[in-house]
């Protein structure tokens, strides 16, 4: 079982890093390819994975799983399987769906679920035009295929736009149409044609394919239910229709009960750039669609899990997307009904990174203990990359592993999963400490997605076209591989909620995790929200520190309910940077301070990134960060500085073509994590450049330190200075780590007089 961990002394992290529990060590993904009724087959695979140093089990059924799935007669072998698991001491989850060689979305219950409720598959938005005479009485009749859900005329010279939804009686729409180029656009919900995946949008269809596919599932927890709950996995959700329009019946009237009034004037602009006074809208219609998914899909398996004694966790289909929007909604708050926040490094080395850094910071927001990391499943790695992708994913915030033993039984060994095991064990429980927050830009993100319809008889995989203003991703990289310091993400919705501001500090007020921030960087956006502004401007007035970069957010989304929203969003931007919408041209690094100590950075972009985001080059905002004067953390002499120029960014093909090779030339980056546990501080530091790393490392704090190592299980006291820098106490080391290496340093609070706190341990760069 996934166990949260709460150390409070010296002596009991020590012993979670020399005697670690079965529940740190790594998951085995265990595909069903035989008879799981037969207990040689079933003996064999629990005595592998259990010799191979494994301490759980993701059981996962596919078109060769004898008896079939979803039969009772299935369940009950699986049952009697996990039960055998569980007895052998491994902690046991399982997939909800059947992986089929045309499939792996969660969400069709191996084909059946189409069968039975085909009312409740998925339903996507369709727009069809109608190009009117000039003065045409128009009778346009409706069409019964789909339900209608607005009805736009659109004068392609000027722009302008008539909601024609009104005239619509008895199934013909009739109007008399004015001078001018007039098209009209009519938009229904239809279901998608041989598509036997549930509606991700609806409760009720949704919370039908759970009473379908977990109920076979809760009788197998209650097998288990003396040691441990089962854990139940979904798989890759997203917009499953064709260019990703999923849509439903009802979502005119959930809009109108989220904001107060009737989104059918506004569907055009999902699919057109209709001006920016229409991008409010857009991003309503889309920010709608993601709280369908949220409260639909995500919120009936849990509930459904929840009240039958289960976990429950999983991923989207491509969790690194930039534009989440698109395929799958909010990148952050998709974790919030999970148990569990759920990261992939499936495809290749250093492919999904950034979707680690989001899915940890999903846990420091939602109150979440453990991450996990499902790795390896496409890989053809050897060792050398298999330990340097583990220590990616640790460093950026990972504490459990799930492992597809793709890389080879001679590298996914005992010997490596001691070596996750001490990983998780010290990176689980305490929390996560980090100097710098990020804010996701998802308002922004919204407000630039756009519905289109195309048919591509290939049926290739369909990727989101990316604002060129969505640098986010390429600021975190920035200040974490080229700068050295480690960030919290935070979602708007905590920063209004869930933060307070104390003196010249940000605090993220959380049971779990209460986190205090120096810096506050708000990434390149269009539009951001007001209530997110004010915060923000408070934080500057009691002496915080605040780098925006690349484009500054001059449109407010309350504007649809507060005509002056956006003025007042346009006074705080003037007053905590210092300018306005214009833009001097002969300068892109703007400082503006206060009385109070406040300090703010706006900096604009310098480059294209390979994706076509707007870059701001990693040099400028380094020293932005070092004009804010914050005595950071950890300081990290003779950084290795990387700069990726967006690669992480590309979507698979591309970053197969174009990535991959550039990845290769610099190896990696040099990454840290910092824990706290009470009076303990644990620091890890991975090296997974190419090159080994010496250099002085700096801790905040005056305390004795010592260096363990992951891979062997070695403790060892270091020789270590005090000093003084920018008027905080420091404590030196002289760090050496090799590449694709990693440590740990942990200061021992029982070996100095003062009370200490313990430094986590440093893998590598």
């Amino acid at each position: 079982m996934l166990e949260e961990q709460s150390i409070k002394k010296y002596g009991e992290l020590k012993k979670a890093f020399t005697s670690v529990k079965d529940d740190y060590r790594p998951y085995s993904f265990l595909t069903l390819d035989g008879d799981i009724s037969d207990d040689d087959y079933c003996a064999s695979r629990i005595s592998d994975i259990k010799s191979r140093g494994f301490g759980g089990v993701i059981l996962l059924p596919s078109e060769k799983t004898e008896p079939k799935y979803l039969t009772p007669e299935y369940y009950e072998a699986l049952a009697v399987l996990a039960k055998r698991c569980a007895d052998s001491g491994l902690g046991v989850a399982a997939a909800d769906d059947c992986m089929t060689s045309s499939s792996r979305p969660s969400g069709y219950a191996g084909g059946k679920f189409g069968e039975l409720y085909p009312e409740l598959c998925a339903k996507r938005l369709d727009r069809e035009e109608y190009k009117c005479d000039e003065h045409e009485s128009v009778a346009l009749k409706i069409k019964t295929n789909g339900k209608l859900m607005s009805a736009i005329a659109y004068d392609e010279d000027s722009g302008e736009s008539l909601f024609l939804y009104p005239y619509v009686k008895d199934g013909v729409l009739r109007y008399d149409m004015p001078d001018g180029n007039w098209v009209i656009n009519t938009f229904y919900c239809r279901r998608q044609a041989d598509c036997s995946h549930v509606n991700y949008l609806n409760y009720e269809a949704s919370y039908k394919f759970a009473e379908l596919a977990y109920s076979g599932l809760a009788k197998v927890s209650e097998t288990l239910a003396d040691t441990e709950s089962l854990i139940c996995v979904y798989d890759c959700i997203q917009y499953i229709t064709e260019n990703r329009r999923d849509w439903d019946d009802a979502f005119n009237e959930f809009f109108f009960g989220r904001f107060g009034f009737d989104p059918a004037p506004y569907y055009l602009s999902l699919f057109i750039d209709m001006g920016e006074d229409m991008s409010y809208y857009r991003g309503l219609l889309v920010h709608c669609r993601t709280d369908m998914l949220r409260y639909g899909f995500y919120k009936a398996v849990s509930d459904y899990a929840n009240s039958h004694i289960m976990k429950i966790t999983g991923s989207v289909a491509v969790p690194k997307a930039v534009s989440a929007p698109w395929i799958f909604g909010d990148g952050m708050r998709f974790q919030e009904k999970s148990d569990f926040a759920y990261a992939k490094l499936t495809h290749a080395y250093m492919y999904g990174l950034n979707c680690v850094k989001l899915a940890s910071c999903a846990s420091y927001n939602y109150g979440k203990e453990i991450t996990i990391c499902d790795m390896f499943r496409e890989f053809n790695a050897d060792e050398d990359i298999v330990y340097k992708e583990t220590m990616n994913a640790f460093a950026r915030g990972a504490n459990r592993l799930w492992i597809r033993e793709t890389c080879g039984r001679d590298i996914i060994n005992e010997k490596y999963c001691d070596f996750a095991a001490r990983c998780s064990a010290m990176l689980s429980g305490g929390r996560h400490t980090a100097d710098i927050a990020v804010l996701y830009p998802i308002s922004s993100l919204e407000c630039q997605t756009y519905l289109f319809e195309h048919h591509d008889p290939s049926g290739g995989y369909e990727y989101p076209v990316v604002p060129s203003n969505a640098d986010y991703m390429n600021v975190i990289n920035s200040v974490m591989n080229y700068s050295g310091h480690d960030v919290t993400v935070l979602h708007p919705i905590t920063l209004f909620k869930n933060c307070f501001i104390e003196n010249d500090t940000l605090r993220l007020n959380s049971r779990t995790n209460p986190e205090v921030f120096k810096v506050l960087i708000i990434p390149g956006s269009s539009i951001i929200c007001l209530e997110t502004m004010r915060m923000v401007a408070k934080f500057f007035d009691c002496g915080g520190k605040i780098i925006a970069t690349s484009c500054l957010p001059f449109s407010a989304i309350e504007q649809y309910r507060s005509p002056d929203a956006s003025d007042e969003l346009e006074k705080i931007i003037r007053r905590v940077f210092g300018v306005g919408r214009e833009r001097n041209i002969f300068t892109d690094y703007f400082v503006n301070k206060n009385e109070n100590g406040g300090v703010a950075c706006f900096l604009h972009a310098s480059a294209t990134a390979v994706d076509g985001t707007d870059m701001t080059s990693p040099q400028m905002l380094n020293k932005a960060l070092e004009d804010t004067g914050v005595n950071w953390d950890i300081i990290i002499g003779n950084m290795p500085s990387v700069e990726d120029n967006g690669i992480l960014n590309l979507y698979y093909p591309l970053y197969m073509n174009l990535g991959d090779e550039t990845v290769n030339r610099f190896g990696g980056m040099l990454n840290y994590i910092h824990r706290k546990y009470h009076d303990l501080d644990v620091y890890y530091i991975s090296n997974t450049t190419k090159s080994n790393y010496e250099g002085v490392v700096s801790v905040r704090g005056d305390l004795p330190l010592e260096e363990w190592d992951p891979r062997n299980g070695k403790i060892r006291r270091l020789n270590s200075a005090h000093t003084v820098i920018g008027g905080s106490d420091y404590t030196e080391v002289e760090l050496k780590l090799d590449s694709a290496s990693s440590v740990f340093l942990v200061g021992n609070p029982e070996k100095n007089e003062n009370p200490l706190k313990l430094f986590f341990m440093n893998t590598q760069k």
